[in-house]
């Protein structure tokens, strides 16, 4: 059965789509309705119809744009555009959003049902070239994690001024210019039960899609598919454009968010690691990407996380290729004493069954404070809180036992743990403080999570985790009751109109605004003041 949802601001047209076409018989199903594009929206996530229905001229986000949205997160979804208005420009707009029929009001039923029939069709015909695609050759897939093992070794191993470097690229179909370059990292980290046994299809399906979607939103990039990862670079040829690079790339990766929300049926993390301004510099912007990846386990799964957010830039040095250091490291930054516990309870169960001679120990112990070291170092933090007017190295040669020592370098990281994060929850209150402030100081203006980010210093998506964390509700509901309780207090003042009232709250639209401060209190404006009467 194909599924339709049907969108418009008027009710008799709404039910008389529903009843004009007798579906049922089509082999076709209205699912749904909604009054305007942004509460249809988030129905059509839920209920993913296949076809739409949808007016051009409605509140709060109108056809067009509605289809701009589903374009980016639901690449297959069909559209069709129903209005009065029969102007070319709405159907040039039409056109570019791939919206498959354009229809001017009224509308004759045999011109919908031809219409619906066509679209019905070719719904069909995909899912079945679906079905097929779902056979691909493995070894196509196969070839993805060689791909990206080799372009990372050789834009790390060749100079970036090789010409031979970019042929080679260009041999692979990969055509990316000098300038600006960022790496994002998709991190599946769990899918559904009832998908394992299809999972590689599916996964493989995300990637022609997320493909398709990079595509069209006009930006240079390479996109690798491995088993549960995709790595994505991007590339700005302009050099001196960073901010508005990050920023492009903190859209996308949004749009790339609410695309996997929809089609994934699993949990993920969007890891971005620091621009980098040469192509021989990728492998350090994709490391960030994958330390940033790791954070999920601070901030929760289904995010992204920018590296710069959490992390102080990195320098080439930062890194090292001691695999215990690193783990460590990583594990004490992200705050994760589960997966110390087991560094360490590791390298000492090792140690011991090699009987590890006791002077090499203490100088193992030695160099696990430095690696503490380094992880505060890196966070920004000062040194003192490690070591306090202490000698670590004496206090290491006063222990006598292999225990002693383990219990001693669990004690010191546990102090460093509770002591980040102690400074990470005051630092992440006194963030809200500012950004309530903010709210509540320009709750009338346009304001937006994108700009009020900026003021603080932070990628939009990381203040709306944080935002949401620790104030138990989203940045948007926060804004919305501060201007629903600024309209309660100015609707007791009887000579203010409601449309006066909805601009004194922040909100141009007072029809808009009737609807929301209905959806928060359960009554219009009018029956609010009413009983205040």
């Amino acid at each position: 059965m194909v599924t339709v949802f049907i969108v418009d601001d008027e009710e008799i047209i709404r039910e008389g789509l529903k009843n004009i076409i007798p579906w049922e018989n089509i082999g076709m199903q209205v699912i749904g309705t909604a009054e305007d594009g942004e509460e249809a929206f988030e129905i059509i996530k839920g209920k993913r119809p296949d076809v739409i229905l949808t007016d051009i001229r409605m509140t709060s986000m109108d056809g067009l744009s509605l289809a701009s949205r589903l374009r980016m997160v639901m690449p297959d979804i069909k559209i069709i555009i129903i209005t009065g208005y029969d102007e070319f420009d709405y159907a040039q707009q039409a056109l570019r959003l791939d919206v498959k029929d354009f229809l001017v009001k009224p509308v004759e039923q045999e011109k919908l049902m031809e219409c619906v029939v066509r679209i019905r069709n070719l719904v069909i015909q995909e899912k079945h070239e679906f079905i097929k695609k779902q056979t691909i050759d493995r070894h196509l897939k196969e070839s993805f994690p060689f791909m990206k093992t080799w372009f990372l070794n050789s834009v790390e191993s060749i100079s970036v001024n090789d010409e031979s470097l970019y042929e080679n690229l260009r041999f692979f179909g990969i055509d990316m210019d000098k300038g600006l370059f960022q790496v994002a990292i998709v991190s599946v980290s769990s899918m559904r039960e009832s998908m394992e046994t299809v999972k590689q299809y599916i996964l493989y399906d995300v990637y022609e899609k997320l493909k398709l979607i990079l595509d069209k939103l006009e930006i240079k990039n390479i996109i690798f598919f491995e088993d549960m990862l995709f790595t994505i670079i991007f590339n700005c040829p302009e050099e001196n454009n960073e901010k508005a690079f990050l920023r492009k790339n903190f859209e996308i990766s949004s749009i790339i968010k609410e695309f996997l929300e929809y089609n994934l049926g699993g949990n993920f993390t969007i890891g971005l690691g620091e621009i980098v301004s040469s192509m021989s510099n990728i492998i350090f912007s994709y490391k960030g990407a994958v330390d940033a990846c790791k954070h999920k386990f601070y901030l929760g799964e289904n995010q992204i996380i920018y590296i710069h957010d959490i992390e102080p830039a990195k320098k080439k040095s930062d890194y090292n290729n001691t695999m215990i250091e690193d783990w460590l490291v990583s594990a004490i930054k992200i705050g994760d004493g589960a997966r110390v516990e087991e560094i360490l309870n590791k390298l000492f169960s090792e140690m011991e069954e090699s009987r590890e001679e006791i002077g090499s120990v203490k100088r193992i112990c030695l160099n696990l404070i430095v690696y503490v070291s380094r992880a505060i170092y890196e966070l920004g933090e000062k040194q003192e809180i490690l070591f306090n007017n202490t000698d670590p190295w004496g206090r290491i040669n006063s222990c006598n036992t292999l225990e002693q020592l383990h219990d001693f370098i669990s004690d010191i990281i546990n102090v460093v743990l509770g002591h980040l994060s102690y400074k990470r929850k005051n630092k992440n209150q006194k963030i809200i403080e500012k950004v309530k402030e903010i709210i509540d100081n320009n709750c009338i203006d346009d304001i937006s999570l994108e700009s009020v980010a900026e003021s603080v210093f932070l990628s939009p998506a990381y203040l709306s985790t944080l935002f949401s964390r620790e104030m138990s509700t989203t940045f948007k509901d926060y804004l919305i009751l501060r201007r629903i309780n600024m309209a309660k207090e100015l609707l007791k003042d009887i000579n203010l109109k409601i449309y006066e009232v909805a601009v004194k709250s922040g909100y141009t639209d007072s029809h808009y605004f009737s609807q929301i401060f209905k959806k928060y209190t359960g009554m219009t404006p009018i029956q609010y003041r009413n009983q205040l009467i």
